[in-house]
């Protein structure tokens, strides 16, 4: 999640404070939440007290591998192994915000 959390692309948030809760499959008890309030991003290992807009319920290693670059949002939300619930707007606009890792594939 730390790693997520430098991943954001600032530029491409909008102008209002966005709140996403993360879940994994692996651990459905553990919750984390980025607080994205432009131009800064928080990641919070408790409930920050603000409403969730996008809550993500992920495999963690697809979520790993869409910050790798080895599959795409869209392609882990068809396959089931991302899924994203609130917001309809921020669920579109939520796989422009997550860049990728200086060593993703490229292609």
């Amino acid at each position: 999640m730390w790693v997520l959390r430098r991943l954001v692309r600032v530029e491409n948030l909008p102008f209002l404070r966005v709140v996403i809760c993360f879940r994994f499959r692996q651990s459905l008890n553990r919750r984390f939440w980025l607080v994205l309030n432009r131009p800064e991003v928080d990641l919070c290992l408790k409930d920050p007290g603000f409403e969730t807009d996008v809550q993500v319920l992920a495999d963690l290693r697809a979520l790993a591998n869409i910050c790798l670059g080895l599959l795409s949002f869209h392609a882990a939300s068809w396959q089931g192994k991302v899924v994203l619930s609130g917001s309809s707007q921020y669920c579109k606009e939520l796989p422009n915000w997550i860049g990728t890792t200086r060593f993703a594939k490229t292609r």
